[in-house]
């Protein structure tokens, strides 16, 4: 009678699958709090470019008419119109606005001052959220952090 020879199969044992499952996860979980985090940092950047946008189209406003616009559409009604069709947006009231993740508010004063706030609409990644900014007539950004934003090049 032949006997029939085993060969053993080469295989991973379940600690070796535990193992490496588990480095799999700490590394996927790292990679996807850094991209998170990339992505609040970048929409804090679009929202700081979109106040000196909004900061243009409002001195440009003022330029031609006798007072600074009290609602986007203002901006949005003229020919030409100093801001696309993306600031209409009928289920808001008319002073505000969401964009790309940032919701956009024009404050008035009585004295022929504007501030423009921009909050972030639900940003929030491992405890870090996205910051809020204030933009005032003259120009100067602040955000929640109690800090002046530096000067943004208008590309």
């Amino acid at each position: 009678m032949k006997r029939k020879i085993i060969k053993s199969k080469k295989a991973f044992t379940l600690v070796e699958l535990m193992i490496a499952i588990g480095i799999v996860i700490t590394l996927a979980a790292l990679s996807i709090s850094g991209i998170l985090r990339a992505r609040i940092t970048a929409s804090e950047s679009t929202a700081i470019k979109t106040l000196k946008t909004l900061q243009a189209a409002f001195e440009s406003y003022r330029s031609m008419n006798p007072a600074y616009p009290e609602t986007f559409d203002d901006l949005c009604s003229v020919t030409p119109p100093y801001l696309d069709s993306r600031w209409q947006d009928k289920n808001r009231p008319k002073y505000s606005q969401e964009i790309q993740g940032y919701v956009y508010e024009i404050k008035l004063s009585q004295d022929d001052q504007y501030m423009i706030i921009a909050s972030p609409d639900a940003f929030s990644v491992a405890g870090a959220t996205a910051r809020q900014f204030w933009m005032y007539q003259d120009g100067e950004i602040w955000d929640s952090q109690g800090g002046a934003v530096g000067a943004v090049s208008p590309n």
